[in-house]
């Protein structure tokens, strides 16, 4: 299925093989044109996931090294 070309209508048949032969080919299916498939990665939900994804990692990096910044300047005011 990976070599059809996009835009091309085709027909399938299907043909029962066993240890006894070859059986008689089906009827032609319907024309179904082939279409590019997009993969996950590259649809809008995706991307808008990755980037919210990214957003809440910053911001829960930038508050946790303020955090951290302020409990070391209260730690030194009292030690002196």
């Amino acid at each position: 299925m990976d070599i059809l070309k996009q835009g091309v209508s085709y027909d399938f048949r299907v043909i029962g093989v066993n240890d006894y032969g070859y059986g008689s080919p089906s009827q032609p299916s319907p024309s179904i044109s082939a279409q590019k498939v997009a993969p996950f990665y590259e649809e809008w939900w995706f991307l808008v996931v990755v980037a919210l994804v990214g957003l809440i990692f910053i911001l829960l990096l930038v508050f946790i090294l303020i955090i951290r910044g302020q409990s070391k300047k209260y730690a030194k005011k009292s030690d002196s």
